[in-house]
């Protein structure tokens, strides 16, 4: 709408007066050494040392094709 007043496409932004609610960060969570452990006892010694590139490199589960876990449950599975 900025951009609108900006361009004289409308005199004013209905939008001015409107606050926004602030956004909310969520801290992230790191697995614990015991957590980290159980998940690689869980796995295949094929799966190992990609999930330890994981662990140590801080990648994100949800874009590792190799492994997921759910850190609340300690459940682990490999994934194709």
């Amino acid at each position: 709408m900025r951009a609108a007043v900006d361009d004289d496409v409308i005199a004013v932004s209905p939008c001015r007066s409107i606050g926004l609610p602030p956004i909310a960060v969520k801290p992230p969570q790191w697995f614990t050494l015991d957590q980290a452990q159980s998940i690689l006892d869980e796995l295949p010694t094929a799966w190992k040392t990609m999930c330890l590139l994981g662990f140590y490199t801080g990648l994100r589960w949800g874009n590792s094709p190799v492994c997921t876990a759910t850190a609340s449950t300690g459940a682990a599975h490999a994934c194709s």
